[in-house]
Protein backbone atom coordinates (compact mmCIF):
# COMPACT_ATOMS: atom_id res chain seq x y z
CA UNK A 1 0.00 0.00 0.00
CA UNK A 2 2.86 2.27 0.74
CA UNK A 3 4.72 1.85 -3.03
CA UNK A 4 1.31 2.22 -4.39
CA UNK A 5 0.36 5.65 -2.68
CA UNK A 6 4.13 6.86 -3.26
CA UNK A 7 3.83 5.66 -6.67
CA UNK A 8 0.56 8.24 -6.87
CA UNK A 9 2.48 10.72 -5.55
CA UNK A 10 5.15 10.56 -8.09
CA UNK A 11 2.83 10.36 -10.94
CA UNK A 12 1.81 14.01 -9.98
CA UNK A 13 5.52 15.58 -9.55
CA UNK A 14 6.26 18.11 -11.93
CA UNK A 15 10.27 18.85 -10.93
CA UNK A 16 10.55 21.02 -13.81
CA UNK A 17 7.73 23.19 -13.39
CA UNK A 18 6.31 23.12 -16.82
CA UNK A 19 2.93 22.15 -15.63
CA UNK A 20 2.77 18.47 -17.38
CA UNK A 21 3.78 15.85 -14.75
CA UNK A 22 7.37 14.28 -15.16
CA UNK A 23 6.10 10.65 -15.92
CA UNK A 24 4.31 11.65 -18.96
CA UNK A 25 7.65 13.51 -20.53
CA UNK A 26 10.07 10.22 -20.38
CA UNK A 27 10.11 6.80 -22.21
CA UNK A 28 8.76 3.78 -21.25
CA UNK A 29 12.51 2.74 -20.63
CA UNK A 30 12.91 5.66 -18.32
CA UNK A 31 9.51 5.24 -16.59
CA UNK A 32 10.06 1.56 -15.50
CA UNK A 33 13.25 2.39 -14.12
CA UNK A 34 11.63 5.76 -12.41
CA UNK A 35 8.85 3.08 -10.66
CA UNK A 36 11.74 0.73 -10.29
CA UNK A 37 13.84 2.64 -8.13
CA UNK A 38 10.76 3.90 -6.34
CA UNK A 39 9.67 0.51 -5.39
CA UNK A 40 13.17 -0.06 -4.04
CA UNK A 41 13.39 2.30 -2.01
CA UNK A 42 10.05 2.53 -0.60
CA UNK A 43 9.61 -1.09 0.13
CA UNK A 44 10.42 -2.70 3.50
CA UNK A 45 12.88 -5.21 2.87
CA UNK A 46 12.09 -6.88 5.71
CA UNK A 47 8.52 -7.28 5.20
CA UNK A 48 9.72 -8.77 1.50
CA UNK A 49 12.06 -11.45 3.44
CA UNK A 50 9.18 -12.22 5.96
CA UNK A 51 6.75 -12.65 3.24
CA UNK A 52 8.89 -14.57 1.04
CA UNK A 53 10.02 -17.02 4.08
CA UNK A 54 6.03 -17.59 4.83
CA UNK A 55 5.68 -18.51 1.09
CA UNK A 56 8.60 -21.01 0.45
CA UNK A 57 7.19 -22.64 4.02
CA UNK A 58 3.84 -23.33 2.60
CA UNK A 59 5.52 -24.69 -1.11
CA UNK A 60 7.31 -26.78 0.78
CA UNK A 61 4.59 -28.07 2.41
CA UNK A 62 2.43 -28.39 -0.18
CA UNK A 63 5.30 -30.34 -2.01
CA UNK A 64 6.01 -32.62 1.16
CA UNK A 65 1.89 -33.29 1.65
CA UNK A 66 1.47 -33.93 -2.18
CA UNK A 67 4.22 -35.95 -2.43
CA UNK A 68 3.12 -38.28 -0.06
CA UNK A 69 -0.36 -38.61 -1.35
CA UNK A 70 0.60 -39.04 -4.92
CA UNK A 71 3.61 -41.50 -4.11
CA UNK A 72 2.39 -44.10 -6.11
CA UNK A 73 1.99 -42.00 -9.41
CA UNK A 74 5.54 -40.44 -8.79
CA UNK A 75 7.15 -43.67 -8.41
CA UNK A 76 5.24 -44.81 -11.70
CA UNK A 77 6.18 -41.82 -13.75
CA UNK A 78 10.19 -42.47 -12.94
CA UNK A 79 9.47 -46.08 -13.90
CA UNK A 80 8.14 -45.53 -16.75
CA UNK A 81 10.63 -42.73 -17.93
CA UNK A 82 13.80 -44.89 -16.81
CA UNK A 83 12.66 -48.26 -18.85
CA UNK A 84 11.71 -45.84 -21.83
CA UNK A 85 15.09 -44.18 -21.56
CA UNK A 86 17.20 -47.66 -21.59
CA UNK A 87 15.69 -48.20 -25.11
CA UNK A 88 15.96 -45.05 -26.29
CA UNK A 89 19.49 -44.69 -25.29
CA UNK A 90 20.21 -48.16 -26.73
CA UNK A 91 18.34 -47.79 -30.50
CA UNK A 92 17.04 -43.93 -31.01
CA UNK A 93 20.28 -41.72 -29.23
CA UNK A 94 23.33 -43.21 -31.36
CA UNK A 95 21.18 -42.04 -34.53
CA UNK A 96 20.56 -38.31 -33.10
CA UNK A 97 23.98 -38.38 -31.94
CA UNK A 98 25.18 -38.93 -35.40
CA UNK A 99 23.21 -36.62 -37.02
CA UNK A 100 23.85 -33.46 -34.78
CA UNK A 101 26.67 -31.36 -35.39
CA UNK A 102 29.68 -32.55 -33.16
CA UNK A 103 29.98 -29.68 -30.73
CA UNK A 104 25.84 -30.40 -29.32
CA UNK A 105 26.40 -33.75 -29.43
CA UNK A 106 26.59 -33.95 -25.30
CA UNK A 107 23.17 -32.44 -25.15
CA UNK A 108 21.79 -35.39 -26.83
CA UNK A 109 21.70 -37.85 -24.07
CA UNK A 110 20.20 -34.68 -21.87
CA UNK A 111 17.94 -33.55 -24.44
CA UNK A 112 16.72 -37.20 -24.71
CA UNK A 113 16.32 -37.43 -20.86
CA UNK A 114 14.28 -34.97 -20.74
CA UNK A 115 12.07 -35.95 -23.51
CA UNK A 116 11.21 -39.46 -21.58
CA UNK A 117 11.14 -38.24 -18.12
CA UNK A 118 7.99 -35.83 -20.02
CA UNK A 119 6.70 -38.56 -21.63
CA UNK A 120 6.44 -40.40 -18.12
CA UNK A 121 5.30 -37.71 -16.18
CA UNK A 122 2.28 -37.36 -18.68
CA UNK A 123 1.55 -40.89 -18.87
CA UNK A 124 1.57 -41.19 -15.09
CA UNK A 125 -0.79 -37.88 -14.59
CA UNK A 126 -2.90 -39.29 -16.98
CA UNK A 127 -3.85 -42.90 -15.56
CA UNK A 128 -3.84 -40.98 -11.96
CA UNK A 129 -6.55 -38.47 -13.73
CA UNK A 130 -8.49 -41.93 -14.64
CA UNK A 131 -8.37 -43.42 -11.75
CA UNK A 132 -9.53 -40.44 -10.01
CA UNK A 133 -12.25 -40.20 -12.59
CA UNK A 134 -13.85 -43.71 -11.75
CA UNK A 135 -13.47 -43.22 -8.27
CA UNK A 136 -15.34 -39.52 -8.27
CA UNK A 137 -17.65 -41.06 -10.72
CA UNK A 138 -18.52 -44.21 -8.57
CA UNK A 139 -19.11 -41.70 -5.51
CA UNK A 140 -20.59 -39.02 -7.29
CA UNK A 141 -23.05 -41.33 -8.50
CA UNK A 142 -24.15 -42.88 -5.32
CA UNK A 143 -24.28 -39.70 -3.49
CA UNK A 144 -26.52 -38.61 -6.78
CA UNK A 145 -28.66 -41.90 -6.63
CA UNK A 146 -29.74 -41.55 -3.31
CA UNK A 147 -30.82 -37.77 -3.48
CA UNK A 148 -32.91 -39.06 -6.53
CA UNK A 149 -34.42 -41.34 -4.35
CA UNK A 150 -35.10 -39.82 -1.22
CA UNK A 151 -36.81 -37.24 -3.44
CA UNK A 152 -39.50 -39.25 -4.96
CA UNK A 153 -40.06 -40.84 -1.52
CA UNK A 154 -39.98 -37.28 0.44
CA UNK A 155 -42.67 -36.08 -2.43
CA UNK A 156 -45.24 -39.76 -2.22
CA UNK A 157 -43.76 -40.33 -5.41
CA UNK A 158 -43.13 -44.24 -6.10
CA UNK A 159 -42.68 -44.63 -9.99
CA UNK A 160 -43.28 -48.91 -10.81
CA UNK A 161 -43.35 -49.30 -7.40
CA UNK A 162 -39.73 -49.69 -7.08
CA UNK A 163 -38.75 -47.69 -4.39
CA UNK A 164 -39.21 -49.16 -1.06
CA UNK A 165 -39.81 -47.33 2.59
CA UNK A 166 -36.66 -48.33 3.54
CA UNK A 167 -33.87 -46.86 1.39
CA UNK A 168 -31.12 -49.18 2.99
CA UNK A 169 -33.37 -52.09 1.98
CA UNK A 170 -32.52 -51.91 -2.13
CA UNK A 171 -30.27 -51.84 -4.63
CA UNK A 172 -31.97 -49.76 -7.01
CA UNK A 173 -29.25 -46.45 -5.42
CA UNK A 174 -26.43 -48.83 -6.22
CA UNK A 175 -27.86 -49.54 -10.47
CA UNK A 176 -28.63 -45.99 -10.61
CA UNK A 177 -25.15 -44.89 -9.14
CA UNK A 178 -23.30 -47.40 -11.46
CA UNK A 179 -25.07 -45.80 -14.62
CA UNK A 180 -24.44 -42.48 -13.57
CA UNK A 181 -20.95 -43.36 -12.93
CA UNK A 182 -20.13 -44.68 -16.71
CA UNK A 183 -22.01 -41.36 -17.71
CA UNK A 184 -19.53 -39.72 -15.78
CA UNK A 185 -16.29 -41.04 -16.50
CA UNK A 186 -16.93 -41.02 -20.20
CA UNK A 187 -18.24 -37.46 -20.40
CA UNK A 188 -15.17 -36.96 -18.57
CA UNK A 189 -12.97 -39.37 -21.13
CA UNK A 190 -14.46 -37.67 -24.03
CA UNK A 191 -13.16 -34.23 -22.61
CA UNK A 192 -9.72 -35.55 -22.17
CA UNK A 193 -10.47 -35.18 -18.65
CA UNK A 194 -9.70 -31.46 -19.06
CA UNK A 195 -12.48 -28.61 -18.56
CA UNK A 196 -14.92 -27.91 -21.28
CA UNK A 197 -14.91 -24.59 -22.77
CA UNK A 198 -15.42 -21.45 -21.81
CA UNK A 199 -14.19 -23.14 -18.23
CA UNK A 200 -10.87 -24.16 -19.65
CA UNK A 201 -10.27 -20.36 -19.83
CA UNK A 202 -11.71 -18.88 -17.16
CA UNK A 203 -10.03 -21.53 -15.32
CA UNK A 204 -6.66 -21.82 -17.16
CA UNK A 205 -4.33 -20.05 -14.28
CA UNK A 206 -5.09 -23.02 -11.88
CA UNK A 207 -4.53 -25.43 -14.44
CA UNK A 208 -1.43 -24.39 -15.04
CA UNK A 209 -0.93 -23.91 -11.34
CA UNK A 210 -2.12 -27.41 -11.20
CA UNK A 211 0.61 -29.30 -14.37
CA UNK A 212 3.38 -27.15 -12.61
CA UNK A 213 2.88 -28.42 -9.00
CA UNK A 214 2.60 -32.36 -10.82
CA UNK A 215 5.64 -31.31 -12.59
CA UNK A 216 7.27 -30.35 -9.33
CA UNK A 217 6.15 -32.98 -6.93
CA UNK A 218 7.57 -35.57 -9.68
CA UNK A 219 10.96 -34.09 -10.60
CA UNK A 220 11.61 -33.01 -6.77
CA UNK A 221 10.40 -37.03 -5.35
CA UNK A 222 12.36 -38.67 -7.98
CA UNK A 223 15.63 -36.22 -7.23
CA UNK A 224 16.04 -34.22 -10.55
CA UNK A 225 16.08 -30.42 -10.63
CA UNK A 226 15.32 -30.19 -14.54
CA UNK A 227 11.68 -29.22 -13.99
Amino acid sequence: MIVLEESKKDDDVDADGDGVADVNQIDSKALLLRKANLVMTKINPKKVDTALAAISKVWLSVISVLTVQFARTIALSVSISESMKKVVNRYITPTIQSATPTEYQRWVPVVVGWICKSIGISLAWYIQAVISAVTTALEGGKIAAYAILKFFKDKDMNPGGFIPDDLDETYLDEGIAYVLAVVGVYFQFKLGFDMPFPFNILLFPFEFAETYIRWSITSMASGDNWA
